[in-house]
């Protein structure tokens, strides 16, 4: 392909921070089990602890927007409702882009997406990103890729303490302590506060957050118990059309909408080493939200009630050419849903299981096949006050396997190519609210193929990354199926096409990255036939430089720039577009023994801009138009970190 050409040059031209002579790193998404520079055929981006500090980024959608081809939609500019998307989806990303924390779904089983704040930067050891579908190991919704936030394990008498002031009243306190004592018990703390009035006008922000976790790290294995809380009480300003838009960007078209959640999750788990190579890790999870609401001016109230279980065995076999890995295991699932509002009440209790197998196969000691199946059931019990007075039953089972190559035929080199298979259930909530006459939504499938290759030098690395992704049945609301009301439907097939370069150069203070992904996604067929898929930008850049001017002094700057987008739920790409924009941040951070201080700029230029935007019914003019979730123009952030020597 002519961008692929085009892109390899580019990204012969700029160089990533890994280093040959470095130890390879620590993966657990390779296996679900920690192991190093496992040689499996998938692309895996590692961002350590090191780059983490040195970002400056305010929060995780900060951190991840651009990384590992990742498009990351804010609606607020805080992060509180931002919309992760790996592989070009739109308004549906949060359902086809599996999040997790340390192995634990943080993915809701209804519309909303993952609340990424519920995970202070402060307490995230590293992040691993694996681009691409992964739906043998990681089962349903992880279809454009995984991305599994690690948390710290303390080693020691570790504490931390963090302060932050920015614009629009952001306040900001961070505590985290954590202590491992000589017989292996150990224990983690971490608490936040977080207080901000936000860019406009009715869009204040209180949110608290606590987590603890005691574990026991003994000879033969490790056992945890761990749990979280937390209370985010959230104004919610809606979108503004054009001509609002160019009248008050800061204003709120629905001055009393709000949302406020209550968060209760609880998880125990175990790794046991059950004989030499080979190891059984269980977790079990229960994790109930709780949700009132203001929206348009009705109200609602929500239940969601989550139990997973989720057990495997990892094993390894030495043989001639290498290590044979063994990754076999089952999740188990329970969601008891629950939705009271004007329109009546609604219910949904789904029940899933599944069970797969991987397995990393050494042919030589430079290449290594990796192959693997899942097969997947689940049921659903329905009720709904309007479409299904009587209830329904809907029932579904799916199989996804997986086959890829990885070479390496030089150690600075690898080379890889996969074909993973990938499916999505509908959620609790999308089967209640279909146009007329549909009794349920089909399930999501499809496959993805890519290849690559990656060259690691002494502090310098590139990639570069091709890639195809084929779906059938691919759920989204389409709002002209009910004047901005409705519906969840299945879409026309659709496929995506594209490119991913990555690099980085590191010459001694001094440090450059870039991060180039080029997305092609539309509709191959249908009605649409040819359409672009709505909120996916074809073009995204970053770039990022930095200097190390003293021991003590860094300075950091990037650039962020991404092309134009179609609303989303605009199918027929025929509604005001979203302008893609191009914005640059500063950071600078200075180190006085135990202290750390900083400041970061946002959008130094002071851009005027939109993240988001939504094709809707407006009664006013009774035709559908474009809203837009206006960016905070430039912002000031300082913060003062103490850390126990």
């Amino acid at each position: 392909m002519k961008a692929l050409s085009i892109l390899g040059g580019l990204g012969l031209l700029v160089c990533s921070t890994a280093c040959a002579d470095q130890l390879e790193p620590l993966v657990v998404s390779a296996t679900r089990f920690e192991l190093h520079g496992v040689a499996t055929a998938a692309s895996i981006d590692v961002i350590d602890r090191e780059e983490i500090e040195r970002s400056g980024a305010r929060h995780l959608g900060d951190l991840l927007r651009g990384q590992g081809g990742v498009q990351v939609s804010d609606q607020t500019g805080d992060g509180s409702r931002a919309i992760v998307s790996m592989r070009g989806f739109g308004a549906n990303a949060a359902a086809n882009t599996l999040i997790l924390v340390d192995g634990r779904r943080l993915n809701n089983t209804d519309l909303r997406a993952p609340d990424l704040n519920v995970v202070s930067l402060q307490d995230i050891e590293r992040i691993e990103i694996i681009q691409g579908s992964a739906g043998t190991l990681f089962g349903d919704q992880a279809v454009g890729g995984v991305i599994n936030i690690i948390t710290r394990r303390p080693r020691g008498a570790e504490g931390e303490v963090q302060l932050e002031l920015g614009s629009h009243d952001r306040q900001v306190q961070r505590l985290y302590a954590g202590r491992r004592l000589d017989n292996g018990l150990g224990l983690r703390l971490s608490l936040e506060r977080r207080w901000s009035d936000n860019y406009r006008e009715n869009n204040q922000l209180r949110y608290y957050n606590g987590r603890v976790r005691a574990d026991w790290e003994h000879a033969s294995g490790v056992i945890f118990l761990e749990h979280y809380q937390a209370v985010e009480d959230l104004e919610l300003p809606g979108g503004l059309f054009a001509d609002e838009l160019a009248a008050d960007r800061r204003q709120s078209t629905h001055p009393g909408d709000f949302n406020d959640t209550r968060t209760w999750n609880s998880r125990a788990g175990l790794d046991q080493e059950l004989f030499p190579d080979w190891r059984l890790l269980a977790e079990f999870t229960h994790r109930r939200v709780e949700t009132g609401a203001l929206l348009t001016g009705f109200a609602l109230r929500q239940r969601r009630v989550d139990r997973s279980f989720n057990p495997r065995l990892v094993g390894r076999r030495r043989l001639g050419s290498g290590d044979l890995l063994l990754t076999a295991g089952g999740d188990i699932e329970s969601h008891d849903y629950r939705l009271t509002s004007a329109f009546g009440l609604q219910t949904n209790a789904q029940t899933s299981y599944s069970a797969y197998l991987q397995v990393v196969l050494p042919l030589t000691e430079a290449m290594s096949l990796t192959g693997g199946m899942r097969k997947a059931w689940v049921r659903n019990d329905l009720f709904d006050s309007f479409a299904f007075p009587a209830g329904l039953r809907a029932d579904d089972q799916q199989f996804a396997g997986s086959i890829g190559l990885s070479w390496t035929p030089a150690p600075a080199w690898r080379l890889f190519l996969r074909r993973d298979g990938n499916y999505r259930f509908p959620l609790v909530d999308e089967q209640t609210n279909t146009a007329a006459g549909v009794k349920g939504l089909k399930t999501q499938t499809g496959w993805s193929v890519e290849t690559g290759l990656e060259w690691t030098g002494s502090g310098r690395r590139l990639k570069v990354l091709g890639y195809r992704l084929k779906l059938d049945n691919e759920i989204d609301f389409d709002p002209s199926l009910g004047f901005g009301f409705c519906c969840n439907t299945n879409l026309d097939p659709t496929m995506r096409t594209g490119a991913i370069v990555e690099g980085d150069l590191s010459l001694g203070p001094a440090s450059l990255s870039m991060r180039y992904n080029y997305i092609d996604a539309e509709f191959r067929s249908g009605t649409f036939a040819g359409r672009r898929v709505p909120l996916v930008a074809r073009h995204q850049l970053r770039i990022d430089a930095g200097w190390q001017a003293t021991p003590a002094l860094g300075l950091r700057g990037e650039l962020l720039a991404i092309g134009d987008r179609f609303a989303a739920g605009d199918m027929a790409n025929d509604s005001a577009r979203l302008p893609g924009y191009a914005v640059v941040n500063l950071h600078a951070d200075y180190r006085w023994r135990s202290l750390r201080g900083g400041v970061r700029v946002d959008n130094l230029l002071d851009r005027e801009y939109s993240d988001f935007a939504a094709r809707t019914f407006r009664a006013s003019t009774f035709s559908f138009e474009t809203g837009f979730y206006p960016m905070p123009e430039r912002t000031l952030s300082l913060y003062l970190d103490y850390a126990l020597p």
